[in-house]
């Protein structure tokens, strides 16, 4: 009947709502340009901006994402099929349940096509700086495409310049600014166990090194 299907969508919204909040934060952070709190709700399309010394993490649905400082991210859009969020600026540590497609767009000049998958990312005055630290994912700019796995080796990290070229960073582009540690604290928000599977990288991710 129309009622049950009313009272069923209901609850629905409802538990829905309740997983997507802002499970916790440092620091000054707005949620639509509206100083936030630990535990605000957040929805679809919401605008999440950390100022310097401070970050969010965020549970949206079934994935988390860990708003790094001086960031502004805007969370995927429900119009969308493909459920975009946008890195404005700044740089984001998210974690994705497989199963859900999901796209980034990211500074504006590259997009990722996210599977299952754990990526940093981070948009500066230099291009895009892009981790795949474990799973698969595309990314692409205006004129080149990537596909990235991690069935071999996790982390792999490349860099978008502006004028769309796609390569790996030399050594002295890369930064040590995320860690397989944080990788895996974010899974276990979703109540998922180590990406890693156990063994020597989860052995490793206790010294918090990025590998």
């Amino acid at each position: 009947s129309i009622l049950c299907l009313t009272l069923f969508l209901f609850l629905n919204n409802a538990l829905a709502a309740d997983r997507n909040f802002i499970q916790s934060l440092e620091g000054k952070v707005m949620l639509n340009k509206v100083p936030a709190v630990k535990g605000n709700s957040v929805k679809s399309s919401d605008e999440i901006t950390t100022l310097e010394n401070s970050k969010a993490t965020i549970l949206y649905e079934d994935e988390v994402y860990q708003i790094r400082e001086n960031t502004t991210f805007v969370l995927p859009s429900g119009v969308a099929k493909d459920n975009t969020s946008n890195l404005v600026t700044g740089s984001v540590l998210a974690a994705f349940t497989p199963g859900k497609p999901r796209k980034m767009k990211i500074g504006g000049l590259a997009t990722l096509s996210i599977r299952g998958t754990g990526i940093y990312a981070r948009s500066d005055n230099e291009g895009v700086h892009y981790c795949l630290c474990y799973g698969h994912s595309n990314l692409a700019s205006h004129d080149h495409s990537v596909d990235l796995d991690t069935a071999s080796k996790f982390h792999k990290d490349l860099i978008v310049l502006k004028d769309g070229t796609i390569r790996t960073p030399k050594f002295t582009e890369r930064k040590l600014d995320h860690t397989s540690r944080e990788n895996i604290e974010l899974e276990k928000l979703l109540g998922h166990p180590s990406p890693f599977g156990g063994g020597y990288r989860d052995f490793m991710a206790l010294f918090e090194w990025t590998l």
